[in-house]
């Protein structure tokens, strides 16, 4: 998303991967016969620890494909044309839904963690986690991805 800095993006991040996760739910419902109690019951079942891990996992792999996306694209029109690393259209656009593709593995460890976490704090705060917890846990899945992407940054530089 260009004109937007870094981890600005989340708002926007945030919905597509509710959007994401909720559309195959509601898919069965047309547009017209949709009723509230649907939409309500779709939602709900991020209150299940292997839903929100999927949520967790869908939204940190947009927000992190977001941010790159943000700093490639000060760089990568220049790399477009003859004689460039983008020769064509065509390859730059084969090479963003690679980095799409590499933000979605990478966000794999993101999942297993947020199922873990949600039961334990579910649990321990009887169902109402507070703010602080939650700001806990986007800072651990944050340097979680973070690390994982520099795991993969080292591994293919060998």
């Amino acid at each position: 998303m260009v004109g937007t800095p870094t981890w600005a993006n989340w708002p926007s991040a945030l919905v597509d991967a509710v959007i994401q996760r909720m559309e195959p739910k509601l898919r069965q419902q047309s547009l017209f016969n949709m009723q509230r109690d649907d939409t309500q019951l779709a939602l709900a079942e991020f209150r299940k620890p292997n839903e929100f891990g999927q949520l967790s996992r869908a939204f940190y792999a947009r927000l992190t494909n977001e941010c790159m996306n943000y700093f490639l694209s000060q760089t990568l029109a220049t790399n477009l044309g003859a004689g460039q690393r983008f020769p064509t259209m065509n390859q730059m656009a084969q090479f963003e839904e690679a980095l799409a593709t590499h933000c979605r593995e990478a966000s794999a460890i993101v999942e297993q963690f947020s199922n873990e976490w949600f039961s334990k704090h579910r649990y321990e705060e009887q169902g109402n986690i507070s703010r602080e917890s939650v700001r806990g846990f986007a800072s651990w899945a944050l340097k979680k991805i973070k690390d994982e992407l520099k795991a993969g940054a080292r591994a293919d530089g060998k």
